[in-house]
């Protein structure tokens, strides 16, 4: 269900109008008053709040907050979104049945449970929001998270080689000499930009640990036997930076590594050792989803604003396994002249 919903035309056309409306109308005007007045801005932060409004949107095809503070205790806030999350579920039911169209992931999922319910015994309501509230909230976490760890890394690595930057705003300059932000369906042709979100993604994978259990024994190729209930821990994080699979200068940000001689992606080599969404019928359903947002942000942010981290923020970042950063990135902003 989940991956018809993804693929479904209308709901790619949901997503870029959705980002492109909250990079217009929120992310620039934000980020230009912080430029315009001076004042330092936790670029962290900021892109976690767009990575949860564009989530919502994509998630439940609605443009509100939870209003939970981040001081609540984990158990309560928990029942408020498992209640919050019930009421969006029925308050779409009531929707559709007024006949309102809409083409976000809750609604793909509440249609297709509707055909199974007719082909099969009718399901309880119950039961069946039950499954749509944790699949919601599983599909919600998992776009949240990887855009907004992807965003911020992406951006701390840029800002710390400033090469890498001029090449990503000359290949804006020469594709966009006019814009100022982007419709993430006109960007598939900024191959700089793609390869570089590439190699973030390889360097700080959203998901650093991947688990798999087994459920029957069974022999690898190398001849290892994985035995009924055993579990398989993958480091993603490990992976992007072993030698014998990236090279001996596996540990730096080059996004060079990504594109042939004649100018384009290499699709085939590297993306058969490139495990930060997973590989073949596993890969993540969210990926494209989440390289259009990152594009989207990444291509108006750099090509609208100078960005200079400030003093200290590059000796406490720990490359650990998690999503964000321990203090966050503090960052001034300058509107860029081009």
């Amino acid at each position: 269900m989940a991956h018809t919903a993804f693929t479904a035309t209308e709901f790619k056309d949901l997503l870029s109008s959705t980002s492109l409306k909250v990079v217009e109308e929120q992310l620039v005007p934000l980020l230009a008053h912080v430029a315009k007045t001076g004042s330092p801005v936790d670029l962290q932060e900021v892109c976690s709040r767009f990575a949860f409004v564009i989530s919502m949107n994509a998630t439940f095809g609605l443009m509100r907050l939870f209003n939970i503070g981040w001081e609540r205790e984990c158990t309560k806030a928990l029942k408020i979104i498992e209640a919050r999350f019930y009421q969006l579920i029925s308050q779409k039911r009531n929707d559709m049945l007024r006949g309102i169209k809409s083409f976000d992931l809750l609604s793909s999922h509440i249609k297709a449970r509707e055909q199974i319910s007719t082909n099969i015994s009718s399901l309880p309501t119950k039961n069946d929001d039950k499954f749509l509230r944790d699949t919601m909230l599983s599909l919600f976490a998992a776009g949240n998270d990887a855009v907004s760890s992807g965003l911020i890394w992406f951006f701390w690595l840029v800002f710390k080689t400033p090469v890498v930057e001029a090449k990503i705003l000359e290949e804006l300059k020469l594709l966009f000499p006019r814009k100022r932000d982007f419709d993430a369906r006109n960007l598939s042709g900024l191959v700089y930009l793609h390869a570089a979100i590439c190699e973030s993604l390889r360097l700080y994978p959203p998901i650093p640990l991947n688990g798999k259990t087994a459920l029957k024994e069974v022999v690898l190729p190398d001849g290892s036997l994985v035995k009924q209930g055993m579990q398989i821990i993958i480091s993603n994080y490990s992976v992007g930076r072993m030698s014998w699979i990236w090279g001996e200068d596996c540990l730096e940000f080059k996004p060079e590594r990504w594109i042939d001689d004649n100018g384009k992606l290499i699709r085939h080599g590297n993306m058969s050792k490139f495990v930060s969404f997973n590989l073949g019928p596993r890969t993540c359903l969210g990926k494209d989803m989440a390289f259009t947002q990152i594009k989207a942000v990444a291509a108006t942010v750099l090509f609208n604003f100078q960005v200079e981290v400030l003093e200290g923020q590059h000796s406490s970042l720990k490359p650990a396994f998690t999503l964000h950063m321990e203090k966050g990135l503090k960052v001034k902003l300058q509107k860029r002249v081009i």
